[in-house]
């Protein structure tokens, strides 16, 4: 992932790329996407809250002619689409959770304790965290291969290593690689800043064909938390994390007051629509799976 460092007065920069994932089913020459409950006994208020929260992307995207089936026996949303849609884009949109978050950055010296006491050198082996980790970002504890990260996760979220650790941490990986094709391990305060997804009042994309940015403008209760937080943090970085993966971790420059912030990133309007709709329609209260 490529990390613009900087939060100018009520902007915050981040580089955001993607991935699709894809299931499509033709019925009747209509494109259908069924989405399965995690939760075979959903109830169904959490499943029509679901519903409306489908509705909402959707006209997120400009898609109006759609009808969507609630199968409250099987757990399932049915979406079946009158309108050509590239389902593949929607499969990956549509069952995102929805969780943002704004974090602040925790110390990674917890790090060189437990590599120090001989306890992890397998990740270390493969986050070189020992050997180059003083030269890394102060929020970042290492970069991995994608095929290390679960290895890495699993480790460090074992009863054994957690108990050595400070009980207001946590890791991140970054949402994509960067240059040289590695993610990056973000080590994080679990405080909460009261700041996420419910704290947004309108998020917009503007952009040409160069360059979209996404607008996000917080509720007037939140204004002050914001400038607080920022106020804070000047010199260190606040994460910018959606359904814990971080999208991007730039450093602050001063305290923003506007209650504004604009996520700007060498990604296409399609992509930047994407993630508008999922941090703008809220929060789903399931999670689902393309069936």
């Amino acid at each position: 992932m490529r990390l613009l460092k900087y939060i100018f007065i009520g902007v915050i920069v981040c580089v955001i790329g993607s991935s699709c994932v894809s299931h499509l089913e033709t019925e009747n020459q209509k494109q259908t996407i069924t989405l399965q409950s995690s939760n075979t006994n959903a109830s169904p208020d959490l499943l029509s809250e679901s519903k409306e929260i489908m509705v909402k992307r959707l006209k997120c995207l400009n898609i109006n002619l759609f009808t969507i089936e609630q199968d409250n026996q099987k757990s399932q949303l049915t979406i079946k689409f009158d309108e050509n849609v590239d389902i593949q884009y929607l499969a990956e949109m549509l069952p995102s959770l929805g969780k943002l978050n704004f974090l602040k950055t925790s110390s990674k010296d917890v790090m060189v304790s437990l590599i120090n006491s001989d306890c992890i050198h397998r990740v270390d082996s493969l986050l070189g965290f020992s050997e180059k980790g003083k030269s890394y970002p102060a929020d970042i504890v290492g970069y991995s291969k994608e095929k290390d990260t679960s290895s890495i996760s699993s480790i460090l979220s074992s009863g054994f290593i957690r108990s050595l650790l400070p009980s207001d941490i946590r890791f991140f990986w970054g949402k994509y690689p960067n240059g040289s094709g590695k993610f990056e391990l973000y080590i994080v305060s679990s405080d909460d800043t009261g700041i996420n997804e419910t704290s947004l009042k309108s998020t917009c994309v503007s952009g040409d064909d160069k360059l979209y940015s996404i607008s996000m403008t917080f509720k007037e209760e939140t204004w002050s938390k914001w400038a607080e937080l920022t106020k804070r943090n000047i010199g260190k970085s606040i994460v910018f994390v959606i359904d814990d993966r971080v999208y991007c971790a730039p450093v602050v420059q001063d305290a923003i007051k506007t209650g504004k912030a604009e996520i700007t990133g060498d990604f296409s309007a399609k992509e930047a629509n994407k993630l508008a709709a999922i941090i703008g329609s809220g929060r789903l209260p399931l999670t689902f799976l393309v069936r």
